[in-house]
């Protein structure tokens, strides 16, 4: 039996789905940890200067190879590199569970950081490509929204979780 072509308007839901999820992810871990500060630093017994690059690590990994991130999408797929980011991602998000200590929290969220700059610059231009003309500029939009409460999530969540979890 001959296999047909997915739908495009059930390809572009699954398109919006992912990069929302990936952009979700992207938006709560750059905020989630500011609350949870102290208890890290407390936990892993490193100095406040050190725990501060929990956060500030993660946001120049991301923000500075999102350019490069964007290249690689060109050059290489705009759906293989939300693919590679968010398996990087995921595998620094249990590195940073495991974490022993301080140097090595830092490390996986710079590792952490570097996922999220592959997830964010293709899933525009992935949304782009897999919506029929004239919808791609309202699926990222759509898409972007559904990412936006990660932004007031992640503080509670963070540090509900540093208090009950560790």
């Amino acid at each position: 039996m001959p296999k047909t072509a997915p739908h495009p308007h059930a390809q572009a839901r699954w398109a919006l789905a992912a990069v929302a999820t990936g952009a979700f992810c992207v938006q709560l871990d750059s905020f989630a940890l500011n609350l949870a500060l102290p208890a890290i630093r407390d936990g892993l017994h490193g100095p406040a200067t050190a725990a501060a690059w929990t956060v500030s690590g993660y946001l120049l990994a991301a923000g500075s190879l999102m350019p490069v991130a964007g290249r690689l999408g060109d050059l290489y797929g705009r759906r293989r590199m939300p693919a590679l980011g968010l398996a990087l991602f995921g595998t620094a998000a249990t590195l940073c569970a495991l974490a022993p200590s301080l140097p090595l929290l830092v490390a996986a969220r710079l590792l952490q950081g570097a996922g999220g700059a592959l997830i964010m610059p293709a899933g525009p231009a992935l949304l782009t490509n897999a919506c029929p003309p004239g919808h791609g500029r309202r699926a990222i939009g759509r898409a972007l929204g559904l990412a936006g409460p990660a932004t007031v999530c992640g503080p509670f969540l963070g540090g509900a979780l540093a208090q009950s979890v560790s």
